[in-house]
């Protein structure tokens, strides 16, 4: 522990050693920011990185120089998806903190993979084109652009929040549930998948129900078919012109 004035290590006393600070509260303040950190290490560790994030930034709250809870929140913030967030926890961290820091190697990995930050970018700014899409109510390109990045990026949490939506909005309640469940797999704390997830739930298991007695139903009506000949008429006249009707799913402009 370092004296939050002159950053000098602590005894075990209630003043500072080099420059007669009285430290007594700062350590007490210092405690609370460790136990935090260390509930926020402990749902980190059991996917609950809702819950994980928000005791994290309780522990920065109190001391913005626990390097450990900062470097444990970009973590978090790659994790979801958010790599800008991590990011510059990192960087603040290693101001902070420039010697002996974890965080200088997560950067290091991170500005060499170059193809990998490109990657990053490109989910950034197709999400965000996406909410403009949905926002202007064009959600079926919405949709399929969100579906690739998704598909590149599959732990970009909000990236699948505004395609369960759009699914939702759409009355898609089958592939929204199936995100929903995708989310809670990354993070089990996930407040919109856990609300959500109630509302889909009993709407998907009703369409899955009706899928499958519409597949019975086809399925007797083939096996009764089965025992019935064919009628072939003894004059084939001509059938009138066809007229098809072609739903176009996506309309660009």
């Amino acid at each position: 522990m370092k004296c939050y004035r002159c950053r000098s290590p602590l005894g075990a006393g209630k003043v500072c050693l080099h420059c007669g600070a009285d430290v007594s509260v700062y350590k007490k303040i210092v405690r609370i920011s460790n136990s935090y950190y260390n509930k926020g290490l402990e749902k980190a560790r059991a996917h609950d990185l809702t819950d994980a994030a928000e005791y994290l930034n309780r522990s920065l709250h109190f001391d913005k120089y626990n390097t450990a809870a900062r470097n444990l929140l970009g973590l978090i913030c790659f994790e979801t998806g958010e790599f800008v967030d991590g990011m510059c926890q990192w960087v603040i961290s290693v101001n902070l903190q420039p010697e002996d820091n974890p965080a200088a190697r997560y950067l290091e990995t991170v500005q060499t993979d170059k193809k990998g930050l490109e990657r990053c970018n490109q989910a950034v700014r197709k999400y965000n084109q996406s909410l403009d899409y949905a926002r202007h109510d064009h959600d079926d390109i919405a949709i399929l652009q969100l579906k690739r990045v998704v598909l590149q990026q599959p732990h970009y949490i909000k990236a699948h929040q505004l395609l369960a939506l759009l699914y939702l909005r759409n009355d898609e309640y089958s592939h929204a549930a199936k995100l929903l469940k995708h989310i809670l797999q990354i993070d089990r704390g996930n407040l919109f998948a856990l609300h959500f997830s109630k509302k889909t739930g009993s709407r998907a298991d009703r369409e899955a129900r009706e899928r499958e007695k519409e597949k019975e139903r086809l399925e007797q009506q083939i096996r009764e078919a089965e025992g019935e000949e064919a009628i072939v008429p003894a004059v084939h006249e001509r059938s009138g012109p066809a007229r098809t009707l072609i739903g176009i799913a996506a309309g660009f402009t």
